[in-house]
This record gives structure tokens, sequence and C-alpha cells, in this order.
């Protein structure tokens, strides 16, 4: 199967899981708010929240790994053996130590009255997390089998697999809620879900490992030590990375009780409806993208490199900005009206949204380089000043202060992430024409400025999204004259393929 071919069938995939986890998100919230109180609700989203941080390590190792395997490339089998095998038993061992730490720290300190958890719920919170990280028992394996079986161009038929979970486990979720179950019940209901599915999926993966003849040699213990080591810099980059996300939930409910928490969520996971498009496209193409970078392909580098940022300016950009033009009714509907739209909150998040997702291919170039003591600095520093932005401005400004912060927070990422990754292209590999970059990014920062006028709701909605449309006339026909060579090598690329 051709690169083009991958793309196209992942793309698919993750624009036909996208939809229907869209379907589901839409469905959920309703149910949830119809069968459940707000307080319970509330509960359920703590839980998630703190048992996805609880699994950051174990899910950071999962990431290294992966990028030892695309770096090692599929002819290296003997040294893909080495890591895989040794690097699952590492992954359980630390799983273990995980459970054991969590649960007292759980039952043994004030950790849950401090985050200001209702009293009554505080015992069913501490059981649901035990049970929800016991699910990962039997995933680890399959997770890291995944990874290694990419490098083999396994990304597509195991993405269509894993629709199955995806979407399987939400669509359960709810439909058992509306039998009567609550924290625990939903809980033991997820680990029985997710034991069954990767039973069976572990066992495919493990075919296809020996069908490659990915065979056992040894554990290689200090090997696979020391890539715990190197992983433990992903790790802790990636924890201050989910402050920004999940662990803004846990930061707000003290400062603003759970109402506002839950209206902040929920502004967001309706902002992030357009990222699941985004990541449906870029999961498979990224794939290939890190393929042409280990394997130094200049011509293929550079047209996917230009590909990306097309996708991003001329289809990303314009949908984020006409979402922002219908959200606010659908939005009234979809919850209810039992929790108020902000719609300058919601252009915060849009806009935080387009700056994260203009530097993720640099962040992809500095992770897949090994950069991980540079990616550790950078999400360290920039979500220290988060921490103390979101400190001040939610006292101030409450909601609105928080989503300030997070665009700055997006802002200094995306400086230094892009900054950093093309030093290093430019050092090792390749050096783009600035000009190019610079109008990629004079494009970013006009969109934003349209949907934050859009949000602020202080011009005419006709004349904005007239403006709009015409700058972005103005910018394609520029682009083709700015860069007619570029647009010459993708339409060559895509006709060969």
């Amino acid at each position: 199967m051709s690169s083009v071919k991958r793309i196209i069938s992942g793309t698919t995939q993750g624009f036909v899981r996208n939809f229907l986890n869209l379907i589901i998100t839409i469905i959920s919230l309703p149910i949830y708010l119809t069968y459940w109180n707000i307080e319970l609700y509330s509960s359920w989203i703590i839980i998630l929240t703190i048992t996805s941080i609880i699994k950051l390590p174990l899910l950071s190792h999962q990431a290294y790994l992966g990028q030892e395997f695309v770096n090692l490339g599929s002819a290296k089998k003997k040294q893909i053996s080495k890591i895989l095998f040794g690097s699952i038993l590492m992954n359980f061992i630390m799983l273990i130590i995980i459970i054991l730490l969590s649960y007292l720290i759980l039952y043994f300190t004030e950790l849950l009255l401090i985050l200001n958890i209702n009293e009554l719920s505080i015992a069913d919170v501490k059981l649901s997390i035990i049970i929800l990280l016991f699910s990962e028992l039997i995933a680890g394996f399959g997770l890291i089998v995944m990874r290694a079986l990419y490098v083999f161009k396994y990304y597509p038929p195991l993405s269509w697999i894993g629709i199955i979970f995806a979407i399987g486990v939400p669509f359960l979720q709810i439909i058992f809620v509306t039998k009567g179950f609550e924290l625990i019940e939903l809980s033991i209901l997820t680990l029985t879900i997710t034991t069954l599915y990767y039973f069976f999926f572990n066992i495919h993966c493990l075919k296809l490992i020996r069908k490659k003849k990915i065979n056992f040699i040894n554990i290689f213990f200090f090997l696979n030590c020391k890539h715990l080591i190197n992983s433990s810099y992903v790790m802790i980059g990636d924890v201050f990375e989910k402050i920004k996300g999940e662990g803004v939930r846990i930061i707000l409910l003290p400062f603003l009780g759970t109402l506002q928490m839950i209206t902040y969520m929920t502004i967001k996971t309706a902002n992030g409806l357009i990222n699941q498009f985004f990541q449906a496209f870029s999961n498979a193409f990224f794939i290939e993208y890190a393929d042409y970078l280990n394997k130094k392909d200049k011509k293929k580098f550079l047209t996917s490199y230009i590909v990306i940022y097309v996708v991003i300016c001329f289809l990303i950009i314009p949908s984020a900005f006409f979402l922002q033009l219908i959200i606010n009714p659908l939005f009234d509907i979809w919850t209810k009206n039992k929790i108020s739209f902000d719609p300058i909150l919601f252009a915060l998040f849009t806009s935080s949204f387009l700056m994260m997702i203009f530097y993720t291919p640099s962040l992809l170039i500095i992770k897949g380089k090994n950069l991980f003591k540079k990616y550790m600095h950078i999400t360290v520093l920039a979500n220290i000043v988060y921490l103390i932005l979101i400190s001040i401005l939610v006292n101030i400004y409450t909601l609105i202060g928080a989503g300030i912060s997070l665009l700055i927070l997006e802002t200094i990422l995306c400086l230094s992430f892009f900054y950093y990754a093309n030093k290093w292209l430019k050092n090792n590999f390749i050096e783009f024409k600035y000009k190019i970059i610079l109008f990629y990014g004079l494009d970013l920062v006009i969109s934003i400025m349209f949907i934050l006028l859009l949000g602020a709701e202080i011009f005419n909605v006709f004349y904005i999204t007239l403006a709009f449309t015409i700058f972005k006339l103005l910018y394609g026909i520029s682009f083709l004259k700015l860069a007619p060579d570029e647009v010459k090598s993708i339409l060559y690329y895509f006709n060969k393929r």
C-alpha cells in the first residue's frame, strides 16, 4: 500500500471514528444531565480527570517507545525486539507501583476534600479511580505492541479495529446510565469492556508480531531501564501539558466551584469538535511525515510539511471561524439550557486550538528526534507561566481569565516549538523558505483576530464574515503566487501516487 493510500485509509478511519464519537458526545451530555444531577456528573468528570493524570507515566512511556520504534525502522527487527518485550514488563511493573501509590494517596490523605469534592461521593470516587486503573493491566501490552506494528505500516487496519473500543465504551456507558448505573457501577462496566476488548486485541497484535518475525530474545533489563529513564523527560513534559487540558478542571474547582468548572469543560468539549476532525487527518499523515523525516527524504518531507499547513490554512481555520457563527444555539440545545454559553470563552478556546495545531508538526520533530530535554524544558517553563497567569486572571475575569491564560500558553509553546524544530531542521536536514513560514504565521494571527472579534460581539457579524472571506480569498491567491513550486510539488506528489 502506497503512503497516500495509507493516509487516505487512516484519514477515512479517523473521520468515521470522530463522526461517531461526535454523535455520542452530542447524545451523552443531555443523557447524563437527565439521569444524574450536576454534582454526580462533576464527580464522574473528576474521576476521569484524575485517572487520566495518574496514567500519564504509562502513556508517556508508550509514546516514547513509539518514537523509538519509528526511529529504528522496519528493517531493524532485532533492535525492536530488544526494546519491545522488556518495555512491556517495565510498563507492567510501573502500573503496579502506580496503583499502590494511588491507593495510599487516595485513602490516607485529604486530596479529594482539598479538591472540593462532595463528601458523600468521596468513597465512590476513590474506589472508581482504583477500578479504572486496573483496566490498564491488560491494555498496556496491546498499546505497546500496537506502536511497534505502526513501523510495519499497520496503522490503518489497527485504527479501524480501534473504532470498536473508542465508540463502544462511551456508547455502553450512556446506555447503562439510563439503567440506573452510578459511579462505581459505571467504572466496573468500563473495566469489563476494556478487559474483553484488549484480550482479543492483544491476541491479534501478537499474531501480527509473530508474522513480522519479531521474536523474544531477552528482557534486556538495563537497556529498557535506560529507555524508561529517558521517557521520564517526556513524562514530565506531558504532566505539564496535561495541566492545560484535563488538569485545569482540578485547578478551577477550588477557585470557581463545580458549576463553573462544568461550564468551562462543556464549552471546551464543544470547541474540541473541530479538533477531532483535524486529528482524523493528522494521525495518519504524521506517521508518513515522521517516516520521511527519518529516511531524510527531503522532497517528500517538504511536500508533506506544506500539505499540513495548506490543510490548516484553507480547511481548519475557515471551519473554526464558521463554527463560531453557529455554535451558540446548538450549544443551548445540546445542554438543554442548563449550562450558559460564553462566546468570547469559546473564541479564546478556538484561538488556542489553532495555535496548538500550528505547532503540532514542530512538536513531532522535537519528540521524533529525541529532543526530550528540550521538550521538557519548554513545557515546564511555559506551564509555570500558565499556572501563575491562571491563578491571577481567574480571580479577576473568572472563566474568561482561564481562556486568556490558555491562549497565552499556546502562543508561548507555538513560538518555542516552532523555533527549536526549525533550528534542528536547518542544522541537520533541510532549510525552509522563511517567507512561506512567515506567510503561514500571518494567516494564523489575522484569522485569530477575526475569531476573537466574533466572540467579543462588538461589531456586525455580517461585516466580520465578509472581511474574513475576502481575506482568505486574497490569501489563497497570494499563496499561489508566493509558492508556485510548492503547489506543483503537492499536485505532482498526489498525482504520482
